[in-house]
């Protein structure tokens, strides 16, 4: 009679080895010619008792190799999600800005000298003449910026976050295009979440139309830590002397 299940484990790696690869399906004599012919099955040689009467199924190996890949995957998809969180949480972390270096002004504002000196400071002398005027909401600024747009005679250099939709958006984009086939250096730059809205016909309508576009920091995985950085600058300066800022 076969030795008890105590015995069979104890009997060292290679009874436990072959329990673990091998799962059991049937029990056949291992002298009967069934046995010998049977494709799949194995008889195991018993060092205490002839043979072990148990046979075992030879299909372990392709679920190893399953299990191998699929274990190689999560794996894979593990280590990736970590680096994409990894890299997307850095635009969530403020760092402290401090003051390196305090300018002390030796002269007052109405002071002659405090223009020359902001002018060394700034790059940029300042000069006299200048003319600064607010506009309110959309209804001041938009017809403003348009009627400069239209008189420009060699250069414009638009940037905002946010490209308007609708009417606005077409009208906008009708000037820049204009102007740009009339010989003006056209350059804008749109901030590409804030251009999601953006309709994608107007922004291939000017880049046909001679306008250099650029969308600024565009989703890719090597910016991932600084998606969230984006410009929120509303510029338009047109022929170098008339400017437009905030919004």
């Amino acid at each position: 009679m076969p030795a008890p299940l105590g015995k069979v484990l104890s009997e060292g790696p290679l009874i436990l080895a072959w329990v673990v690869l091998w799962r059991p399906i049937e029990t056949i004599g291992c002298g009967s010619w069934e046995g010998r012919q049977r494709r799949g099955v194995r008889c195991l040689s018993s060092p205490w008792h002839g043979r072990l009467n148990v046979h075992f199924s030879l299909v372990t190996r392709p679920i190893m190799r399953i299990s191998r890949k699929k274990v190689f995957w999560i794996l894979a998809a593990t280590v990736l999600a970590t680096v994409v969180v990894a890299l997307f949480s850095f635009n969530f972390i403020r760092s402290d800005k401090t003051l390196e270096r305090s300018i002390e002004h030796d002269y007052a504002v109405n002071d002659v000298q405090f223009r020359r000196e902001m002018g060394v400071l700034l790059g940029p002398g300042i000069t006299s003449g200048n003319l600064v005027e607010a506009l309110d909401n959309g209804d001041e600024i938009f017809p403003a910026m348009l009627d400069a747009i239209r008189g420009a005679t060699q250069t414009i250099n638009f940037e905002t976050y946010i490209y308007w939709s609708g009417d606005v958006g077409r009208e906008f984009s009708e000037a820049l295009i204009e102007r740009a086939r009339a010989g003006v250096k056209v350059n804008v730059v749109i901030d590409w979440v804030g251009g999601l809205k953006m309709e994608p016909a107007l922004l291939e309508e000017m880049k046909a139309g001679d306008v250099r576009v650029q969308l600024y920091r565009p989703l890719a995985w090597y910016n991932l830590s600084r998606i969230n950085k984006r410009t929120h600058r509303k510029l338009l300066v047109v022929d170098g002397r008339l400017g437009f800022t905030g919004g």
